[in-house]
Protein backbone atom coordinates (compact mmCIF):
# COMPACT_ATOMS: atom_id res chain seq x y z
CA UNK A 1 0.00 0.00 0.00
CA UNK A 2 2.99 2.63 0.99
CA UNK A 3 4.85 1.83 -2.34
CA UNK A 4 1.30 2.10 -4.54
CA UNK A 5 0.95 5.57 -2.68
CA UNK A 6 4.44 7.05 -3.35
CA UNK A 7 3.77 5.86 -7.05
CA UNK A 8 0.38 7.75 -7.17
CA UNK A 9 1.94 10.79 -5.53
CA UNK A 10 4.48 10.71 -8.06
CA UNK A 11 2.54 10.00 -10.81
CA UNK A 12 0.63 13.32 -10.11
CA UNK A 13 3.37 15.54 -8.87
CA UNK A 14 5.24 14.81 -12.78
CA UNK A 15 1.57 14.92 -14.62
CA UNK A 16 1.26 18.42 -13.13
CA UNK A 17 4.97 19.96 -14.16
CA UNK A 18 3.94 18.10 -17.34
CA UNK A 19 0.56 20.32 -17.36
CA UNK A 20 2.40 23.62 -16.08
CA UNK A 21 6.25 24.24 -16.45
CA UNK A 22 7.27 21.59 -18.74
CA UNK A 23 4.61 21.57 -21.04
CA UNK A 24 5.27 25.64 -21.16
CA UNK A 25 9.08 24.79 -21.71
CA UNK A 26 8.16 22.46 -24.68
CA UNK A 27 6.76 24.93 -26.36
CA UNK A 28 8.86 26.33 -29.33
CA UNK A 29 10.78 29.46 -28.63
CA UNK A 30 9.57 31.42 -31.69
CA UNK A 31 5.99 30.50 -30.78
CA UNK A 32 6.15 31.34 -27.07
CA UNK A 33 4.79 35.08 -25.74
CA UNK A 34 5.42 36.49 -22.72
CA UNK A 35 4.04 35.51 -19.90
CA UNK A 36 4.26 35.81 -15.77
CA UNK A 37 3.55 32.12 -14.76
CA UNK A 38 5.36 28.88 -15.32
CA UNK A 39 8.05 30.27 -17.34
CA UNK A 40 11.47 29.74 -15.23
CA UNK A 41 13.63 27.22 -13.80
CA UNK A 42 15.57 28.42 -10.50
CA UNK A 43 18.91 26.27 -9.40
CA UNK A 44 19.57 27.15 -5.94
CA UNK A 45 23.40 27.07 -5.55
CA UNK A 46 24.65 27.86 -2.43
CA UNK A 47 23.13 30.31 0.59
CA UNK A 48 26.74 31.20 0.94
CA UNK A 49 27.25 35.26 1.13
CA UNK A 50 30.41 37.29 2.06
CA UNK A 51 27.73 40.04 3.61
CA UNK A 52 25.34 39.71 6.58
CA UNK A 53 22.39 41.56 5.77
CA UNK A 54 20.31 41.98 9.45
CA UNK A 55 17.06 40.86 7.59
CA UNK A 56 18.52 37.96 5.97
CA UNK A 57 16.64 34.80 6.71
CA UNK A 58 19.17 32.56 5.47
CA UNK A 59 21.68 34.40 8.69
CA UNK A 60 18.38 33.98 10.66
CA UNK A 61 17.42 29.80 9.88
CA UNK A 62 20.06 28.94 7.91
CA UNK A 63 20.65 25.36 9.45
CA UNK A 64 16.85 24.30 8.96
CA UNK A 65 16.86 25.86 5.69
CA UNK A 66 19.78 24.65 4.24
CA UNK A 67 21.79 21.91 6.44
CA UNK A 68 24.77 20.83 5.90
CA UNK A 69 24.42 17.77 4.22
CA UNK A 70 22.93 19.49 1.43
CA UNK A 71 25.89 21.99 0.71
CA UNK A 72 28.92 19.61 -0.40
CA UNK A 73 30.40 21.37 -3.29
CA UNK A 74 30.99 18.33 -5.49
CA UNK A 75 27.18 17.29 -5.42
CA UNK A 76 26.24 20.96 -6.34
CA UNK A 77 28.87 20.37 -9.20
CA UNK A 78 27.49 17.20 -10.07
CA UNK A 79 23.49 17.57 -9.41
CA UNK A 80 23.99 20.82 -11.31
CA UNK A 81 25.60 19.31 -14.44
CA UNK A 82 23.05 16.55 -14.01
CA UNK A 83 19.37 18.66 -14.55
CA UNK A 84 21.36 20.49 -17.44
CA UNK A 85 21.42 17.55 -19.10
CA UNK A 86 18.03 16.17 -18.40
CA UNK A 87 16.77 19.22 -19.64
CA UNK A 88 18.40 19.11 -22.94
CA UNK A 89 17.50 15.22 -23.42
CA UNK A 90 14.12 16.25 -22.86
CA UNK A 91 13.99 19.20 -24.99
CA UNK A 92 12.46 20.99 -22.15
CA UNK A 93 13.78 24.93 -22.23
CA UNK A 94 12.90 27.47 -19.62
CA UNK A 95 12.53 30.90 -20.56
CA UNK A 96 15.66 31.65 -18.25
CA UNK A 97 18.02 30.41 -15.63
CA UNK A 98 18.10 31.76 -12.42
CA UNK A 99 20.92 31.29 -10.31
CA UNK A 100 20.36 31.86 -6.76
CA UNK A 101 23.43 32.06 -3.73
CA UNK A 102 24.29 34.60 -1.29
CA UNK A 103 27.09 35.50 -3.34
CA UNK A 104 27.70 33.38 -6.44
CA UNK A 105 31.13 35.83 -7.52
CA UNK A 106 32.55 35.25 -4.40
CA UNK A 107 32.65 30.87 -4.27
CA UNK A 108 34.24 29.38 -6.94
CA UNK A 109 31.56 26.76 -6.90
CA UNK A 110 29.28 29.83 -8.37
CA UNK A 111 32.51 29.94 -11.36
CA UNK A 112 31.92 25.96 -11.81
CA UNK A 113 28.05 26.03 -12.53
CA UNK A 114 28.63 29.02 -14.83
CA UNK A 115 30.75 27.24 -16.76
CA UNK A 116 28.83 23.88 -16.65
CA UNK A 117 25.85 26.07 -18.13
CA UNK A 118 28.41 27.11 -20.59
CA UNK A 119 29.78 23.96 -21.80
CA UNK A 120 26.41 21.97 -21.58
CA UNK A 121 24.34 25.24 -23.73
CA UNK A 122 26.87 25.73 -26.29
CA UNK A 123 27.42 22.45 -27.31
CA UNK A 124 23.35 22.13 -28.50
CA UNK A 125 21.37 23.94 -31.16
CA UNK A 126 20.13 27.32 -30.18
CA UNK A 127 16.41 26.17 -30.09
CA UNK A 128 18.03 23.88 -26.99
CA UNK A 129 19.01 27.05 -24.65
CA UNK A 130 17.27 29.64 -22.67
CA UNK A 131 16.33 32.61 -23.68
CA UNK A 132 18.38 34.28 -20.55
CA UNK A 133 20.91 32.97 -17.20
CA UNK A 134 19.57 35.85 -14.31
CA UNK A 135 21.49 35.85 -11.20
CA UNK A 136 20.66 38.41 -8.23
CA UNK A 137 24.30 40.06 -6.64
CA UNK A 138 25.08 42.36 -4.41
CA UNK A 139 28.13 43.72 -7.02
CA UNK A 140 30.79 43.49 -4.28
CA UNK A 141 32.77 41.68 -7.44
CA UNK A 142 33.46 45.05 -8.71
CA UNK A 143 35.32 45.85 -5.76
CA UNK A 144 37.92 43.65 -7.15
CA UNK A 145 39.22 44.69 -10.80
CA UNK A 146 39.99 40.63 -11.89
CA UNK A 147 36.88 39.33 -10.88
CA UNK A 148 35.12 42.25 -12.59
CA UNK A 149 36.45 41.11 -15.54
CA UNK A 150 35.81 37.27 -15.13
CA UNK A 151 32.31 38.67 -14.71
CA UNK A 152 32.75 40.68 -18.28
CA UNK A 153 34.00 37.66 -19.80
CA UNK A 154 31.19 35.17 -18.65
CA UNK A 155 28.84 37.64 -20.16
CA UNK A 156 30.09 37.85 -23.37
CA UNK A 157 30.41 34.37 -23.91
CA UNK A 158 27.09 33.88 -23.12
CA UNK A 159 26.02 36.92 -25.15
CA UNK A 160 27.85 34.98 -27.70
CA UNK A 161 25.98 31.60 -27.79
CA UNK A 162 22.57 33.93 -27.92
CA UNK A 163 21.84 33.66 -24.22
CA UNK A 164 21.34 37.18 -22.21
CA UNK A 165 23.15 37.47 -19.37
CA UNK A 166 21.72 39.09 -16.90
CA UNK A 167 22.53 40.59 -13.35
CA UNK A 168 20.00 42.12 -10.91
CA UNK A 169 22.10 44.45 -8.70
CA UNK A 170 20.82 43.89 -4.44
CA UNK A 171 22.08 47.28 -3.91
CA UNK A 172 21.12 48.97 -0.88
CA UNK A 173 22.45 52.32 -1.85
CA UNK A 174 25.03 54.88 -0.16
CA UNK A 175 22.88 56.11 2.91
CA UNK A 176 21.69 51.99 3.53
CA UNK A 177 24.90 50.10 4.23
CA UNK A 178 24.76 49.85 8.04
CA UNK A 179 21.92 47.03 6.85
CA UNK A 180 24.65 45.02 4.40
CA UNK A 181 27.44 45.19 6.30
CA UNK A 182 30.43 42.80 5.61
CA UNK A 183 30.63 39.95 7.99
CA UNK A 184 33.26 41.06 9.97
CA UNK A 185 31.74 44.24 10.45
CA UNK A 186 29.19 42.90 11.95
CA UNK A 187 28.66 41.87 15.95
CA UNK A 188 26.10 40.84 18.29
CA UNK A 189 23.69 43.33 19.86
CA UNK A 190 21.78 42.93 22.85
CA UNK A 191 18.01 41.86 21.41
CA UNK A 192 16.67 38.96 19.44
CA UNK A 193 17.89 39.16 16.07
CA UNK A 194 19.75 42.75 16.57
CA UNK A 195 23.11 43.24 15.50
CA UNK A 196 25.56 46.20 15.69
CA UNK A 197 27.16 47.56 12.08
CA UNK A 198 30.79 48.65 12.92
CA UNK A 199 31.97 50.97 10.12
CA UNK A 200 35.82 50.04 9.01
CA UNK A 201 38.14 52.02 7.73
CA UNK A 202 38.48 49.91 5.12
CA UNK A 203 34.97 49.55 3.56
CA UNK A 204 35.40 49.15 0.36
CA UNK A 205 31.81 50.20 -0.70
CA UNK A 206 33.06 54.26 -1.39
CA UNK A 207 31.78 56.88 -3.74
CA UNK A 208 34.35 55.80 -6.38
CA UNK A 209 32.89 52.04 -5.86
CA UNK A 210 29.31 53.41 -6.02
CA UNK A 211 30.59 55.16 -9.55
CA UNK A 212 31.61 51.84 -10.60
CA UNK A 213 28.15 49.88 -9.93
CA UNK A 214 26.28 52.50 -11.55
CA UNK A 215 28.55 52.65 -14.66
CA UNK A 216 28.71 49.26 -15.05
CA UNK A 217 24.64 48.45 -14.83
CA UNK A 218 24.61 51.67 -17.40
CA UNK A 219 27.15 49.47 -19.83
CA UNK A 220 25.52 46.19 -19.27
CA UNK A 221 21.72 47.13 -18.98
CA UNK A 222 21.28 45.75 -15.35
CA UNK A 223 19.23 46.53 -13.31
CA UNK A 224 19.05 47.44 -9.15
CA UNK A 225 16.93 46.06 -6.54
CA UNK A 226 17.68 47.69 -3.17
CA UNK A 227 15.74 46.52 0.31
CA UNK A 228 13.38 48.60 2.09
CA UNK A 229 13.94 47.46 5.46
CA UNK A 230 12.45 48.53 8.85
CA UNK A 231 15.83 49.25 10.37
CA UNK A 232 16.71 52.63 9.52
CA UNK A 233 14.03 53.36 7.23
CA UNK A 234 14.28 56.81 8.39
CA UNK A 235 17.52 57.31 5.72
CA UNK A 236 14.96 55.65 2.97
CA UNK A 237 14.31 59.74 1.70
CA UNK A 238 17.75 60.70 1.56
CA UNK A 239 19.17 57.38 0.05
CA UNK A 240 16.03 57.37 -2.81
CA UNK A 241 17.11 60.97 -3.88
CA UNK A 242 20.98 59.64 -4.32
CA UNK A 243 19.56 56.79 -6.11
CA UNK A 244 17.63 59.42 -8.21
CA UNK A 245 20.86 60.99 -8.55
CA UNK A 246 23.09 58.55 -9.83
CA UNK A 247 20.60 57.61 -12.66
CA UNK A 248 19.97 61.06 -14.00
CA UNK A 249 24.06 61.12 -13.84
CA UNK A 250 24.46 57.47 -15.87
CA UNK A 251 21.67 58.58 -17.86
CA UNK A 252 20.48 55.34 -17.15
CA UNK A 253 16.09 55.35 -16.72
CA UNK A 254 14.77 56.01 -13.50
CA UNK A 255 12.59 53.19 -12.92
CA UNK A 256 15.95 50.66 -14.02
CA UNK A 257 15.56 50.27 -10.21
CA UNK A 258 12.88 48.46 -8.09
CA UNK A 259 12.21 48.74 -4.42
CA UNK A 260 11.67 45.59 -2.77
CA UNK A 261 9.50 45.77 0.80
CA UNK A 262 11.43 43.48 3.39
CA UNK A 263 8.62 41.69 4.52
CA UNK A 264 9.56 40.40 7.80
CA UNK A 265 7.23 40.90 10.83
CA UNK A 266 9.70 43.45 13.09
CA UNK A 267 7.89 46.32 11.51
CA UNK A 268 7.00 48.77 14.41
CA UNK A 269 4.02 51.42 14.44
CA UNK A 270 6.76 54.27 14.11
CA UNK A 271 9.15 52.11 11.61
CA UNK A 272 5.49 52.21 9.66
CA UNK A 273 4.92 55.55 9.84
CA UNK A 274 8.30 56.37 8.15
CA UNK A 275 7.73 54.19 5.53
CA UNK A 276 4.19 55.72 4.64
CA UNK A 277 5.68 59.03 4.96
CA UNK A 278 8.65 58.03 2.35
CA UNK A 279 6.40 56.52 -0.11
CA UNK A 280 4.49 59.55 -0.38
CA UNK A 281 7.82 61.24 -0.49
CA UNK A 282 8.68 59.04 -3.59
CA UNK A 283 5.80 59.25 -5.33
CA UNK A 284 6.02 63.01 -5.32
CA UNK A 285 9.68 63.19 -5.63
CA UNK A 286 8.86 61.52 -9.46
CA UNK A 287 6.23 63.86 -10.20
CA UNK A 288 8.09 66.43 -9.83
CA UNK A 289 11.26 66.29 -10.58
CA UNK A 290 11.19 63.33 -13.00
CA UNK A 291 8.01 64.88 -14.83
CA UNK A 292 8.40 68.26 -13.76
CA UNK A 293 4.69 68.79 -12.78
CA UNK A 294 3.37 67.42 -16.35
CA UNK A 295 -0.27 65.97 -14.89
CA UNK A 296 -0.38 64.03 -18.62
CA UNK A 297 2.93 62.43 -19.15
CA UNK A 298 2.46 61.17 -14.94
CA UNK A 299 -0.78 59.81 -15.58
CA UNK A 300 0.56 57.88 -19.22
CA UNK A 301 3.35 56.44 -16.98
CA UNK A 302 1.48 54.87 -14.87
CA UNK A 303 -0.84 53.33 -16.72
CA UNK A 304 1.48 52.41 -19.37
CA UNK A 305 5.29 52.14 -18.23
CA UNK A 306 5.04 51.12 -14.74
CA UNK A 307 5.12 47.52 -15.01
CA UNK A 308 7.99 46.81 -13.25
CA UNK A 309 6.89 45.37 -9.43
CA UNK A 310 8.31 47.96 -7.53
CA UNK A 311 6.80 49.07 -3.88
CA UNK A 312 4.10 51.53 -5.06
CA UNK A 313 4.10 50.81 -8.55
CA UNK A 314 0.86 48.02 -7.68
CA UNK A 315 -1.08 51.04 -6.53
CA UNK A 316 -1.87 52.47 -9.91
CA UNK A 317 -0.51 49.59 -12.67
CA UNK A 318 -1.91 46.83 -14.02
CA UNK A 319 -2.88 43.75 -12.11
CA UNK A 320 -0.45 40.54 -12.00
CA UNK A 321 -1.52 37.70 -13.56
CA UNK A 322 -0.28 35.21 -10.74
CA UNK A 323 -1.92 34.70 -7.69
CA UNK A 324 0.82 36.11 -5.32
CA UNK A 325 2.99 39.14 -6.32
CA UNK A 326 6.62 36.63 -5.84
CA UNK A 327 8.21 34.74 -7.77
CA UNK A 328 7.08 31.36 -6.43
CA UNK A 329 4.37 30.49 -9.27
CA UNK A 330 6.42 31.32 -11.91
CA UNK A 331 9.42 29.27 -11.61
CA UNK A 332 10.42 25.66 -10.23
CA UNK A 333 12.55 25.85 -7.88
CA UNK A 334 15.43 22.99 -7.75
CA UNK A 335 18.19 22.59 -4.41
CA UNK A 336 21.39 21.53 -6.42
CA UNK A 337 22.69 20.04 -3.51
CA UNK A 338 20.36 17.64 -3.20
CA UNK A 339 17.62 18.07 -6.67
CA UNK A 340 14.88 18.40 -4.22
CA UNK A 341 12.30 20.45 -6.16
CA UNK A 342 10.95 23.56 -3.26
CA UNK A 343 8.40 25.59 -2.94
CA UNK A 344 10.95 28.69 -3.46
CA UNK A 345 14.44 29.51 -1.53
CA UNK A 346 12.95 31.06 1.05
CA UNK A 347 10.32 27.52 2.02
CA UNK A 348 12.79 25.14 1.59
CA UNK A 349 12.27 23.65 5.08
CA UNK A 350 11.83 19.87 5.51
CA UNK A 351 8.64 18.40 4.79
CA UNK A 352 8.02 21.39 2.15
CA UNK A 353 9.59 19.86 -0.56
CA UNK A 354 7.04 19.14 -3.25
CA UNK A 355 9.16 16.16 -5.12
CA UNK A 356 12.73 15.38 -5.78
CA UNK A 357 14.82 14.01 -9.21
CA UNK A 358 15.49 10.26 -8.79
CA UNK A 359 19.16 9.56 -10.06
CA UNK A 360 20.68 6.23 -10.98
CA UNK A 361 24.19 5.64 -12.34
CA UNK A 362 24.69 9.31 -12.38
CA UNK A 363 21.52 10.30 -14.78
CA UNK A 364 18.30 11.43 -13.54
CA UNK A 365 15.75 8.62 -14.24
CA UNK A 366 12.82 9.94 -12.69
CA UNK A 367 11.14 12.44 -10.37
CA UNK A 368 9.46 10.97 -6.94
CA UNK A 369 6.42 13.03 -5.63
CA UNK A 370 6.78 14.00 -1.72
CA UNK A 371 4.55 17.00 -0.50
CA UNK A 372 2.37 17.23 -3.84
CA UNK A 373 -0.63 18.75 -1.82
CA UNK A 374 1.24 21.97 -1.34
CA UNK A 375 2.39 22.22 -4.49
CA UNK A 376 -0.79 22.27 -5.95
CA UNK A 377 -2.08 24.64 -3.16
CA UNK A 378 1.18 26.84 -3.62
CA UNK A 379 0.85 27.05 -7.03
CA UNK A 380 -2.73 27.85 -7.78
CA UNK A 381 -3.03 29.79 -4.84
CA UNK A 382 -4.68 33.53 -4.56
CA UNK A 383 -3.73 35.55 -2.04
CA UNK A 384 -7.06 37.24 -2.02
CA UNK A 385 -8.97 34.17 -1.45
CA UNK A 386 -7.19 33.81 2.22
CA UNK A 387 -10.22 34.05 5.04
CA UNK A 388 -8.14 37.34 6.43
CA UNK A 389 -8.03 38.71 2.74
CA UNK A 390 -11.11 38.20 1.52
CA UNK A 391 -12.60 41.42 2.98
CA UNK A 392 -9.95 43.56 3.10
CA UNK A 393 -10.08 46.72 1.12
CA UNK A 394 -6.72 46.99 -0.37
CA UNK A 395 -6.81 43.49 -1.52
CA UNK A 396 -6.63 44.56 -4.96
CA UNK A 397 -3.63 46.78 -4.79
CA UNK A 398 -1.59 45.06 -1.76
CA UNK A 399 2.06 43.80 -2.51
CA UNK A 400 0.83 40.47 -1.02
CA UNK A 401 2.33 38.07 1.41
CA UNK A 402 5.79 36.25 1.18
CA UNK A 403 5.16 32.19 2.58
CA UNK A 404 8.31 31.79 3.92
CA UNK A 405 7.95 34.79 5.91
CA UNK A 406 4.87 33.62 7.48
CA UNK A 407 6.01 30.60 8.05
CA UNK A 408 9.15 31.77 10.13
CA UNK A 409 6.15 34.54 12.02
CA UNK A 410 3.41 32.83 12.36
CA UNK A 411 4.07 29.49 11.70
CA UNK A 412 1.62 29.32 8.49
CA UNK A 413 2.75 29.47 5.25
CA UNK A 414 -1.26 31.20 4.65
CA UNK A 415 -1.07 33.27 7.69
CA UNK A 416 0.72 36.93 7.24
CA UNK A 417 2.12 38.56 10.46
CA UNK A 418 -0.42 41.65 11.30
CA UNK A 419 2.96 43.91 11.04
CA UNK A 420 3.15 42.77 7.38
CA UNK A 421 -0.65 43.37 5.97
CA UNK A 422 -0.03 47.18 8.38
CA UNK A 423 2.94 47.50 6.12
CA UNK A 424 0.75 47.19 2.74
CA UNK A 425 -1.74 49.92 4.42
CA UNK A 426 0.91 52.38 4.60
CA UNK A 427 2.35 51.64 1.49
CA UNK A 428 -1.01 52.63 -0.21
CA UNK A 429 -1.78 55.73 2.48
CA UNK A 430 1.58 57.03 1.21
CA UNK A 431 0.37 56.86 -2.08
CA UNK A 432 -2.89 57.85 -1.82
CA UNK A 433 -1.29 60.92 0.39
CA UNK A 434 0.93 61.86 -2.77
CA UNK A 435 -1.51 61.70 -5.43
CA UNK A 436 -4.38 63.45 -3.84
CA UNK A 437 -1.52 66.47 -2.65
CA UNK A 438 -0.38 66.14 -6.56
CA UNK A 439 -4.56 66.77 -7.53
CA UNK A 440 -4.78 63.89 -9.37
CA UNK A 441 -7.29 62.01 -7.01
CA UNK A 442 -9.88 62.08 -9.80
CA UNK A 443 -7.66 61.07 -12.18
CA UNK A 444 -5.94 57.66 -10.96
CA UNK A 445 -8.94 55.56 -9.81
CA UNK A 446 -10.21 55.97 -13.70
CA UNK A 447 -7.06 54.32 -15.07
CA UNK A 448 -7.40 51.22 -12.51
CA UNK A 449 -9.80 47.95 -12.91
CA UNK A 450 -13.30 48.12 -10.95
CA UNK A 451 -11.61 46.78 -7.75
CA UNK A 452 -8.72 49.18 -7.82
CA UNK A 453 -11.14 51.87 -8.10
CA UNK A 454 -13.31 50.81 -5.36
CA UNK A 455 -10.29 50.93 -3.40
CA UNK A 456 -9.53 54.41 -4.12
CA UNK A 457 -12.82 55.07 -3.47
CA UNK A 458 -12.79 53.96 0.14
CA UNK A 459 -9.28 55.52 0.35
CA UNK A 460 -10.30 58.75 -0.26
CA UNK A 461 -13.00 59.10 1.97
CA UNK A 462 -12.52 57.00 4.62
CA UNK A 463 -8.81 57.53 5.72
CA UNK A 464 -7.97 61.10 3.96
CA UNK A 465 -11.67 62.48 3.94
CA UNK A 466 -11.39 61.66 7.64
CA UNK A 467 -8.44 61.91 9.13
CA UNK A 468 -5.35 62.89 7.28
CA UNK A 469 -3.18 62.19 9.89
CA UNK A 470 -4.48 58.57 11.13
CA UNK A 471 -2.50 55.41 10.48
CA UNK A 472 -3.91 52.56 10.42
Amino acid sequence: MLDRKKQERSIYCKRFLDDTFFGEWRIPKEKRTQREFYSNLEIIVTPDCNLACTYCYVRRHSAKLYPEEIKNLDDIRNNTSLLVEWLIENKLVPNAIELFSGSLFSQQVGWDVLEILYNKYSSVGEELRPFEIVIPTNFTFLIDDETTKRVEDIFHRFQNIGIRFYLSGSVEGKYMEQNRPFKQNLKLGTGTNEHIYIPNSKEPRDDEYYEKVFAFCKKYKFGLHPMVYSRNIENWKQNYVWFQEMLKKHKIRFNSFMMLEVRNEEWTEKQLAEFSSFIEFSVDYVFKNIFKENKKDFLKFMKEEMVVKSIFDSCFSKNILTGISCSIQQAVYVRAGDLHIVPCHRTSYTGLEYGKFVTSDNKIVDIEGLNIELMTQILTFDHRTLSMCENCVIKEVCNQTCLGANLESTGELFAPPPSVCRLSYARILGAVRAIKNIGLEEEIPLQANRNQSMTYWLLFNKIIGGDANEQK
